[in-house]
């Protein structure tokens, strides 16, 4: 396939694949096909446009590259391939995500600086109503901004599905989760399941001011997470929690679902360090109807006595959770009002392998390899 430069024939090239325009284009850059555009180098990666249906066809090592961060409202497909060693300066490899779908795709070494106004995450900045699945984030980022999180700074409806973050997350920061930054409802509820993340959330606290940070989430409106795990100390200050730093919604008109949660980790909430800290999976909470149990933390590695006092909080020693003994509790679930998410407190296998002497409870058949933490 020709390259199709120029105003007309950028606009044509996506349905006029005999026409040529300007210089060639190698065909292992961008080959199309009815259906998609395959992309197997950087070039390729580049030239993507804002929607469309793109689908990865190798490995691609960004070492040394410059990456524009882009919206993207398409479907992008990494057919299971990695995009390594890319370090992005003020921005997100997608900007923002909206309506789009991004599936199979492993970002390694990836590195986000700089600072930005607009939230900030390892996949978007931001996604809206879109269906994220079987996507793998390891990152280290040490930014300047007010939504960050290791896959999305910020979620409004949408869904992801079977997919990881791991690495780091640092600088000024108001809102931190080591998988989104805040979530909110869109179309539909923001949805976390079958996924976990293990970074560690150390946002700078030396101003004084409320800083939000959670292991999976910082804030979350509303939300749908289940079958979710994360690992790693998470630090704040005035909203910190293993699992989400401070869950909200509004009593008799949204209402929450937390459950089938494990933290392993500290949690520090720089409020409470006068009183023994801060512990557990849940930093604050509106009391609003929620389907709300069987969130487990280790009581081992975070020792505090202050957490949230709830039947839906659990605590056990490292020993404890690695037994595949410990997945009971009770249940805080209003049938009414949440009609179809209440009663289910199965632990499913898959995806979940139940824990052992040498083994926590872990998410099986997770993207790429060595994707469970032991």
């Amino acid at each position: 396939m020709k390259n199709l430069t120029g105003g007309l024939c950028a606009v044509l090239a996506t349905s006029m694949l005999s026409l040529g325009c300007g210089g060639p284009i190698p065909d292992e850059d961008i080959s199309q096909s009815r259906e998609a555009i395959n992309v197997s180098t950087w070039a390729g990666l580049v030239a993507m446009g804002t929607t469309g249906s793109y689908v990865l066809t190798a490995n691609i090592n960004a070492a040394g590259k410059t990456w524009t961060p882009k919206t993207f409202s398409g479907t992008f497909n990494g057919g299971n391939f990695t995009i390594s060693n890319l370090t992005i300066n003020n921005g997100s490899f997608f900007s923002g995500l909206t309506n789009a779908t991004v599936k199979n795709v492993k970002f390694t070494n990836l590195t986000l600086t700089g600072g930005s106004w607009a939230p900030l995450g390892g996949l978007a900045g931001n996604a809206t109503n879109t269906t994220i699945e079987n996507c793998a984030v390891e990152a280290n980022i040490n930014v300047n901004a007010i939504y960050v999180g290791g896959i999305l700074g910020g979620m409004t409806g949408g869904s992801i599905y079977r997919s990881y973050a791991k690495g780091s997350i640092t600088g000024v920061i108001s809102y931190a989760g080591g998988f989104v930054g805040t979530a909110y409802e869109g179309n539909t509820k923001a949805t976390i399941t079958d996924s976990y993340a293990q970074v560690t959330v150390n946002p700078d606290t030396s101003s004084g001011n409320t800083v939000i940070a959670g292991g999976l989430v910082g804030w979350a409106e509303a939300p749908d997470i289940h079958d979710v795990y994360a690992v790693g100390n998470v630090t704040g200050r005035g909203g910190v929690g293993g699992m989400v730093g401070y869950m909200h919604c509004t009593p008799d008109e949204t209402y929450f679902l937390l459950y089938k949660t494990i933290y392993r980790g500290d949690v520090v909430d720089k409020d409470w360090s006068a009183s023994g800290g801060w512990a557990g999976p849940l930093g604050q909470w509106s009391d609003c109807t929620a389907r709300f149990v069987q969130n487990f933390y280790d009581r081992t590695l975070d020792s505090s006595t202050n957490y949230v006092n709830h039947s839906a909080i659990e605590r056990y020693t490292t020993t404890e959770l690695r037994s595949p003994t410990t997945v009971t509790g009770g249940v805080y679930c209003n049938d009414g009002a949440i009609p179809g998410h209440c009663g289910d407190n199965t632990w499913y296998t898959p995806p979940w392998t139940a824990g052992t002497n040498a083994q926590h409870h872990a998410l099986q058949n997770m993207p790429g390899p060595n994707a469970q933490p032991r």
